[in-house]
């Protein structure tokens, strides 16, 4: 006869939740309390949490029990109660680099960048091709504002991930930021090729914009709006125009812009007030 513990696994994975349930029923295990956890959570059951929790106090020393709470806690924003979770996954396994790392993510999500460096270097040392834990490393330094940092790891990152569209956009959106514009573009160009998500045309834009390309800003601009019809890109055309002299054109694209948004009003309003 098939272990019902694998059975329930299969039923979960075909997407049977109910199933699995009932095959389940009256099983305490800590494999039976996780697997009624996923299928509750499959099936999208209120509060699916509660069979960790029972699971815990009936095996309060199973470590992996512990980070699937920390897990489901972390997803829903509840950071302080998913820390002290995986701080009991990690008493029991220290050396646990899952472990590690998500504690290195909960960190990084309090804004805690310099704990969660500690960590996710652990993390690193011996999973060095780790996306996520390459990306935490990143905008850890990133938002601490350490760009060339954030800019050596990214260069790190890319020796493994050469193909990533975020990285690229990372690494020129650091460019931009250190008023490279030029090599921003060039990266942003790539990250386009990669993906051609509104956000990277949107940056390519600008990075063109501030270099003084103005016709090829344009064409990216106008590329942008087409994918996402965003008050902000149009924000940004306003501003290309008038830089290369349609001050009629730039000054009615800047009103519609703050009927559609009356938060972007600071974005145009010099060239509103411009005269003539």
């Amino acid at each position: 006869m098939e272990d019902p513990i694998t059975k329930a696994q299969e039923l979960i994975n075909n997407g049977n939740g109910e199933e699995a349930i009932k095959l389940l029923e009256g099983i305490e295990s800590p494999e039976a309390y996780y697997l009624r956890y996923l299928a509750k959570k499959s099936l999208k059951t209120k509060n699916p949490e509660k069979e960790l929790i029972e699971g815990i106090e009936r095996f309060p020393y199973n470590h992996y029990l512990h980070y699937e709470l920390a897990k489901y806690l972390d997803e829903l924003g509840d950071l302080k109660a998913a820390l002290t979770e995986i701080n009991k996954s990690l008493e029991l396994l220290p050396i646990s680099v899952d472990y590690k790392e998500l504690k290195a993510r909960i960190l990084y999500e309090q804004g805690n960048f310099e704990e969660a460096l500690i960590l996710i270097n652990d993390v690193l040392s011996l999973s060095p091709t780790d996306y996520d834990a390459r990306l935490i490393k990143i905008l850890s330094y990133y938002n601490q504002g350490l760009r060339m940092d954030a800019l050596a790891e990214v260069n790190r990152a890319l020796n493994y991930f050469n193909k990533d569209s975020f990285l690229h956009f990372l690494k020129g959106k650091i460019y931009l930021e250190s008023n490279f514009y030029k090599l921003a573009l060039s990266e942003f160009k790539i990250a386009i090729t990669l993906d051609k998500r509104p956000e990277y045309i949107y940056y390519a834009s600008l990075a063109s914009f501030l270099a003084n390309e103005y016709k090829e800003a344009l064409s990216y601009i106008d590329e942008g709006i087409k994918l996402t019809n965003n008050a902000e890109y149009k924000a940004l055309k306003a501003r290309i125009l008038w830089a290369m002299g349609s001050k009629e054109e730039s000054r009615k694209l800047a009103s519609e812009v703050v009927m559609v948004d009356k938060k972007l009003a600071s974005q145009v309003s010099d060239i509103l007030n411009m005269n003539k």
